[in-house]
């Protein structure tokens, strides 16, 4: 999909932007100027969200994956940030990049002007789309950059990740039915071409919020964070069902060896082979004693403290000393550390 985009938008450079303002003899160096341009929007784009990835690597925060679409892209964390000042680095870190990225390509235009006419014209529209596209980032309604920006700054002042949510999305909207106002009002009074641009905008502001509305909206139980082991919590029966839910879990899963007395071992899901049998003697040779970061007790901070380093995605949670079931160790470490102290 995406090579069709870059040729979509050098078709549009050569064919209809560039020919408006400038002559050239060749129709051919028009599409070499409207291709070239057509890349470096797509490499702009990757430098974006490089600024949101090395920043969150710089707070620990583990890329998933880097998706670009159409006119953006996404840098996918693994999991979430617990501290509000990490979100909002993270957020501002991708316009900031962008605008770093316009004002080099600028003094590259400023540079090559004297030289190469037409090299420093493409160098000029490569930073002013860098521009745009750091300042659009950065308006807040979520979940645009801006918007996450302002989520973190109002959980920075109500100390409530889920409140500062919901406050976010009721400001996305107010801002939104600001933006409806300001046109109707250039409608009668000012400028009607500008009334079509802002009315445009303010739609495509209500399908962004629209889509980040369920992340802004839901907040969790504990009782949806835990995947419930049906009363059986033997390895066989740990393993089968999470192979009957998605296989590709099971490598990043701590599996739990319980007592009488407790949780005595754990069993790395990596460890395991798809054809593993699970019987007693295979699971002695490969038993790990328990350890911080292996687990969560829900009733013990120290098993979730911000400075615990989980072993794996997924750990066995219990309650008073009884297992619930697994859970995704960071969000139930976030739910918790939401609920019972102030990050």
């Amino acid at each position: 999909m995406m090579p069709l985009i870059v040729v979509l938008v050098a078709w549009l450079l050569s064919e209809r932007y560039y020919p408006q303002f400038m002559f050239m003899h060749n129709r051919a160096d028009y599409w070499i100027m409207g291709g070239v341009t057509s890349l470096l929007l797509t490499v702009s784009i990757l430098v974006h969200e490089l600024g949101h990835a090395i920043t969150a690597r710089y707070y620990d925060l583990p890329i998933e994956r880097i998706h670009l679409f159409l006119l953006g892209g996404m840098a996918e964390l693994r999991h979430r940030p617990i501290r509000a000042s990490h979100e909002l680095m993270v957020a501002i870190a991708g316009p900031t990049t962008s605008m770093l990225f316009a004002g080099m390509w600028y003094v590259l235009a400023t540079m090559l002007e004297p030289v190469n006419h037409v090299v420093s014209i493409v160098a000029w529209n490569v930073g002013l789309v860098n521009l745009m596209l750091g300042g659009f980032n950065l308006v807040p309604v979520f979940p645009l950059d801006g918007g996450r920006a302002l989520r973190a700054l109002i959980w920075i002042k109500k100390k409530r990740y889920y409140r500062a949510s919901q406050a976010t999305y009721l400001a996305g909207k107010q801002i939104i039915g600001l933006l409806f106002i300001v046109a109707i009002v250039s409608y009668f009074f000012y400028d009607r071409d500008l009334t079509f641009w802002l009315g445009l905008f303010g739609l495509y502001m209500m399908y962004t919020i629209f889509s980040g509305r369920k992340e802004l909206t839901y907040v969790p139980k504990i009782e949806d964070l835990v995947l419930d082991l049906e009363n059986d919590s033997s390895p066989r029966s740990i393993i089968e069902h999470i192979r009957s839910k998605d296989e590709r879990y099971l490598p990043r899963t701590i599996i739990p060896i319980i007592n009488g007395e407790g949780l005595e071992h754990i069993v790395y899901g990596h460890d395991l082979t798809t054809n593993w049998n699970a019987d007693e003697s295979s699971l002695m040779e490969i038993y790990k004693p328990v350890e911080a970061g292996t687990f969560v007790e829900i009733e013990n901070l120290e098993t979730y403290d911000p400075q615990v380093s989980y072993k794996a995605d997924f750990v066995p949670v219990f309650q008073n000393g009884d297992m619930m079931g697994l859970c995704d160790a960071h969000e139930m470490r976030f739910w918790l550390l939401e609920q019972y102290r102030t990050l």
